[in-house]
């Protein structure tokens, strides 16, 4: 049911696709509403913490590794976007777009969840690559200083939550590989990778199905052939292996095409002389990579969540580049 649950709302997105083609957002619309929803991801997240006082594991409307990932995706949107008002030379877009960015990312480190994180630096260096032509030296050499200057400042903040995480990150590698402990957080994942990945040689076409692969990982638990309590997930916390397990190579190669195929349609529109339907294009791209950045180490298209984040943008942008490309 889980699975026809989700397809049905992937299928629902098509008469939204429709409706973006006839009656398509204006690219000031889009540009100004994601820098404002990075930032009211900020004010949730604010007051959750210092109002409700509540602990990011405790967030009653979203999983927090979901929030947090998302949050950092519309950063980076808003960043993207921050170029693009720059190269038009629209302060207040570019204003609106920094605050954006900044508001995204502190979500980000306020939910902490590591898989936003990890994808930051990538997606920097892919957006710059794009709009490297576009940039001045002296607009990198600053940029770069700020990040330089932010790092060692976050780095240097007594009581710091994200130092924190960091450091047990390490010390969870360390203890998985001394002692093969899965009673941690990331020990925990490599065991549900490790299961996975078995389950995939016994069902390498078809899978286990979600039912299956649940309760396979409960044996497992329960016959302490897995370390750690890896039978209370649903799922493998890494995208590509939970749909290898449940799915098999069947359901990989139908996750990979739902990636990679909108993914290279972005990406044909890069190099397009047209500034709106390049920032749509980069905003695309950013957007796959980063979902297939989370996917490393959270099911995050098993979510509700993740799955409306993931196709509703696509197909906004999507529909953004097609209207663009009627009215040339």
């Amino acid at each position: 049911m889980r699975d026809l649950d989700t397809a049905s709302r992937v299928i629902f997105f098509v008469p939204v696709l429709l409706l973006l083609l006839k009656y398509p957002i204006k690219t000031c619309v889009l540009s100004y509403s994601i820098p404002l929803g990075s930032i009211i991801s900020l004010c949730v997240a604010l007051y959750d913490k210092f109002i409700l006082n509540l602990r990011p594991e405790q967030n009653p409307r979203i999983m927090h590794i979901q929030g947090g990932d998302i949050s950092m995706s519309l950063g980076i949107f808003s960043l993207i976007i921050a170029l693009y008002a720059h190269q038009k030379k629209d302060i207040k877009l570019t204003s609106l777009s920094v605050i954006g960015v900044l508001c995204g990312i502190v979500g980000s480190l306020l939910s902490t969840a590591r898989g936003g994180w990890v994808a930051l630096p990538v997606l920097l260096i892919v957006i710059l690559y794009i709009y490297r032509y576009s940039l001045s030296k002296r607009f990198f050499l600053t940029f770069f200083g700020i990040i330089v200057i932010a790092s060692i400042g976050i780095s240097q903040m007594p009581n710091n939550r994200i130092m924190e995480r960091i450091d047990v990150a390490q010390k969870d590698i360390q203890l998985y590989l001394d002692n093969h402990d899965g009673n941690t957080s990331l020990g925990a994942r490599f065991e549900m990778w490790k299961s996975a990945l078995e389950m995939a040689k016994e069902k390498p076409l078809f899978g286990w199905g979600i039912q299956g692969a649940t309760e396979k990982r409960k044996q497992e638990t329960e016959e302490k052939i897995a370390t750690g309590n890896i039978g209370q997930f649903t799922h493998a916390h890494n995208q590509y292996l939970d749909d290898l397990s449940k799915r098999g190579v069947v359901g990989l190669l139908a996750l990979l095409a739902v990636l990679f195929i909108p993914l290279r349609a972005f990406m044909k529109k890069l190099n397009t002389t047209n500034d709106e339907i390049k920032l749509i294009a980069t905003l695309g791209v950013a957007h796959i990579l980063s979902v297939m950045i989370y996917g490393l180490s959270q099911g995050f298209l098993v979510h509700n969540s993740g799955t409306i984040f993931y196709f509703f943008l696509t197909i906004v942008f999507y529909a953004a580049i097609r209207t663009h490309q009627k009215a040339e």
